[in-house]
């Protein structure tokens, strides 16, 4: 039995791998893909018209990419998914669907993988954010389940990891990058997480405070 999953497991990831035969081998040139990013072709309006790379190409990509993430190869597929992100900058509108199972797997690597803090903000969480806001601002309940999703992993994130550290409490704090969203989505669906908000600060996990408002009446984070 054991044996048959292995095999059918080798099967999936041939058969995935020669799909994606074309962006694997654009990727594995480093000196080509270093010139690209540097001529700012690495983008797939240029690697259509010089590359003869298409956005099925791209889909490939992903599928191989999510392969792999199955079975556990979690370096090699954040290595796709990071670049396919680069490749997609510019079709957030276009591809809309890809572009947000791209990120959404590069997110969950990065948090297996025990990437810094900084490199899954910067590369994942404000992008995640940024196209929630853009993609889903006439869908109030898809945002805020979508949102919820965030929160959740970036909580697993933040206390689970080698080197602690506070995304989690400046999803919730930070309201200059990521504004009020999360903060209204935790009291509004999960008030019994704001412990662990709490916590992230007791703990030291965190160089994000808490600014005091201006304002006489008490706020969710004063009051906790």
């Amino acid at each position: 039995m054991l044996s048959a999953q292995k095999e059918q497991a080798k099967l999936a990831e041939d058969a995935a791998r020669d799909k994606a035969s074309k962006m694997t081998t654009l990727l594995n040139n480093t000196v080509l893909c270093e010139q690209l990013k540097k001529d700012k072709e690495f983008t797939l309006e240029k690697l259509i018209q010089k590359q003869d790379i298409t956005i099925d190409d791209c889909q490939s990509l992903f599928d191989y990419a999510r392969v792999l993430y199955e079975l556990g190869k979690y370096p090699l597929a954040e290595k796709f998914l990071f670049n396919l992100k680069e490749v997609l900058t510019a079709e957030t509108y276009s591809q809309s669907a890809l572009v947000s199972q791209v990120f959404w797997g590069l997110l969950s690597c990065e948090i297996l993988n025990q990437k810094s803090r900084e490199v899954t903000e910067l590369t994942t969480v404000r992008k995640i954010k940024d196209i929630l806001k853009t993609l889903l601002s006439e869908q109030p309940i898809q945002l805020l389940h979508q949102s919820s999703w965030l929160l959740h992993w970036c909580l697993v994130f933040s206390f689970t990891c080698d080197k602690s550290n506070g995304l989690f409490a400046a999803l919730l704090a930070d309201k200059q990058i990521f504004g009020e969203t999360y903060l209204n989505t935790l009291q509004l669906k999960y008030p019994g997480m704001m412990r662990h908000m709490v916590a992230a600060f007791l703990l030291g996990r965190s160089s994000y405070q808490p600014q005091p408002s201006s304002q006489t009446s008490r706020t969710p984070i004063s009051t906790l």
